[in-house]
């Protein structure tokens, strides 16, 4: 499902019969795609590596199926759903979280997932102390370039962008696209003094890194190379 957003900077996600909003609704609407839908044009070699791996983890894991299986399109199709479980389990459990940490900056008492969203409020207190009680959650907008988007945290001051990790933090975990990201963010909420970081979720623990302000200035560019590159492949013009 790829999301948008309405001139205005309203979500626009699902058409009013409940189906996803495609680029064809898009078009007719005037909608604009969101950062993540525009970066997901460019490949990115950490989720290409990791979808290989979960495939040849799903390939060992099932050298024991029936002989029945060993048919090509049969195994074909039972090491692609296998594959695509893993990755599955993590976008939910991700999503999961996401919405417990949304809840809890909401006044909303959490029902799942109460620990790791103590371990991250208590993370962002802990290091931006005063700043952190000004922070709004789920802040949505649309810019006159022709994007939008949905920020995790935001300030004038600070911007933060959550990151689940499901197989624990590791130590490369920045990479070009959350950069991207951040920047993309700051430039289209307004907010061009703000800091920007990524918190980083996994079930034990939580790191947050900034991001250097020179990396940022880079990030400005990248995003708008690859909004006009993504722009010119869907033959969209979704600037107002």
């Amino acid at each position: 499902m790829g999301h948008w957003y309405t001139q205005e900077g309203l979500a626009c996600h699902y058409q009013e019969n409940g189906k996803d909003t495609t680029l064809r609704h898009a078009r007719k609407q005037g909608l604009v795609p969101s950062v993540t839908g525009i970066l997901d044009i460019l490949d990115k070699p950490g989720l290409t590596n990791y979808i290989i791996n979960r495939t040849i983890d799903a390939a060992w894991e099932a050298k024991d199926i029936p002989y029945a299986l060993s048919e090509y399109s049969a195994f074909s199709k039972t090491i692609r759903d296998k594959s695509g479980e893993h990755s599955k389990n993590a976008r939910d459990k991700g999503s999961s979280i996401h919405k417990a940490l949304e809840d809890y900056a909401n006044g909303i008492e959490p029902v799942e997932h109460k620990d790791i969203v103590k371990r991250v409020t208590e993370a962002i207190r802990d290091k931006f102390s005063d700043k952190a009680n000004n922070l709004v959650p789920e802040c949505t907008f649309s810019h006159r370039l022709g994007y939008g988007g949905a920020v995790d945290l935001s300030s004038p001051e600070l911007i933060l962008d959550y990151k689940y990790k499901s197989d624990g933090l590791s130590k490369k975990m920045v990479y070009d696209s959350h950069i991207g990201q951040l920047t993309a963010y700051r430039y289209g909420l307004g907010y061009h003094e703000a800091k920007c970081g990524n918190v980083f979720i996994s079930d034990t623990d939580v790191e947050i890194v900034m991001i250097p302000e020179k990396d940022l200035e880079w990030g400005l560019d990248y995003f708008q190379l690859l909004l006009a590159l993504w722009k010119h492949t869907k033959r969209y013009n979704s600037g107002f």
